[in-house]
């Protein structure tokens, strides 16, 4: 049965010199606690609020994609290389009810500490205002007023969600993450926090978004983006292994102890999301989906699809159908599922895939795939990413993955 996740972040430093011309690297933890499920039994409302909370952040994306750029960029040839050399630190990550992962940073002059979701799906960092109202009770604030590299944009922003809305006032600050300084980064000192980002439902502060500038609803670099403009970066990406245990977000560059075998790159047609095209969606050594465009994104815990595509995956798998876009298969005939890119196989194991049981029956389990009004676009989350090491490359705009060692 899949376990989720709460994240605790420990930042581990190396002795690393601080003159911009030698660049640096540097990793973070992550470690994981916490369920959509009690007893076993998933809490079937709380993932369709997920799921309705996947499709908002993507259709804020689409438009914010659309208003920068008004087209979509080429694509280009996918490859495999082979290992690249790490080149730093690494920080450990915790995923807190499997759908966020988080850890710390530091805003403002002087620092104040404060824990962001790390969110491949969106661009914008947020965070409570210290003129939030009660709805940001339980979350350390950000006031900018005690910061003296805050500077007032004099705008406000209004992010939407499908179970909820952030708005509030825009600054730009310095954010520290690690070893690195982002200068005069776009912030959002959010005014209002909607449930879903309240604390009994939302452990850290705020989010920071990792997907390109074309997705930021105030049109600015992300925190990555920024610290690669600074050319603070050895290398200009930044990976993944979310997993129980020994997890962690790794930046400018990878982490080679954490995979084995070479990466297979597959490019990203969009530079807005991390959107790539995926070969195929495989049940039981069969592919049903094929040649389908996928955003890889670490801010959804679920494998989402369209209707129509979600249910031709489970036609074949004595599956049935359940409100909210979620699937159940007999407990005892869950299938093996896997993931093609670029001509390589990636397998689901069993406890991502299956969510837990549909009730207190327990004859059903909840399949981690599941359907949403998204167009023709799959959104691969945390069931698929938890078997993978994921490198996101903005140089090679590009995503790799590699076997976990």
């Amino acid at each position: 049965m899949r376990s989720l996740l709460s994240i605790v972040f420990i930042a581990v430093l190396l002795g690393l010199t601080s003159a911009k011309s030698h660049r640096r690297s540097f990793g973070i933890p992550i470690h994981k606690r916490s369920t959509f499920t009690k007893n076993g039994v998933v809490n079937l409302d709380a993932v369709r609020s997920h799921i309705a909370y996947s499709k908002g952040k993507y259709l804020r994306g689409v438009s914010a994609m659309k208003y920068s750029t008004g087209t979509t960029s080429p694509s280009s040839s996918g490859h495999t290389v082979g290992r690249r050399a790490a080149s730093g630190v690494s920080v450990p990550l915790t995923d807190y009810k499997n759908f966020l992962w988080y850890g710390k940073i530091l805003v403002g002059s002087p620092p104040v500490e404060y824990t962001v979701d790390f969110d491949t799906g969106s661009a914008d960092l947020f965070l409570p205002s210290s003129d939030c109202d009660n709805t940001c009770d339980g979350h350390t604030r950000y006031n900018p007023g005690k910061s003296f590299s805050a500077v007032n944009m004099h705008r406000g922003f209004h992010l939407a969600y499908g179970s909820g809305d952030v708005f509030g006032d825009e600054y730009t600050d310095t954010v520290t993450i690690g070893q690195f300084v982002a200068k005069s980064q776009r912030i959002g000192a959010a005014l209002n926090y909607s449930t879903g980002f309240q604390a009994d439902n939302f452990a850290p502060d705020g989010l920071m978004g990792m997907a390109f500038s074309d997705l930021s609803v105030w049109r600015a670099n992300s925190v990555v983006q920024t610290l690669i403009a600074e050319g603070q970066l050895s290398d200009l990406v930044f990976a993944f292994k979310l997993a129980s245990s020994g997890s962690e977000l790794y930046i400018g560059g990878v982490n080679q102890s954490l995979y084995k075998g070479n990466v297979t790159y597959a490019p990203v047609t969009v530079q807005a999301f991390w959107r790539i095209n995926v070969d195929s969606l495989n049940a039981n050594g069969q592919a049903i989906s094929k040649n389908i465009p996928a955003i890889v994104d670490t801010g959804t815990t679920l494998i989402l699809g369209s209707t129509d595509a979600v249910r031709q995956f489970y036609s074949g798998l004595s599956a049935t159908a359940r409100d909210g876009g979620l699937y159940t298969m007999p407990c005892n005939a869950m299938p093996n599922v896997s993931v093609t890119i670029q001509g390589k196989l990636f397998a689901i194991s069993a406890e991502a895939f299956n969510l837990g049981f549909y009730d207190t029956a327990r004859t059903q389990c909840v399949g981690g795939i599941a359907s949403t009004d998204i167009d023709d676009m799959w959104i691969l989350g945390d069931i698929f990413l938890q078997n993978v090491y994921s490198i996101f490359d903005f140089g090679k705009a590009s995503v790799g993955f590699a076997d976990l060692a």
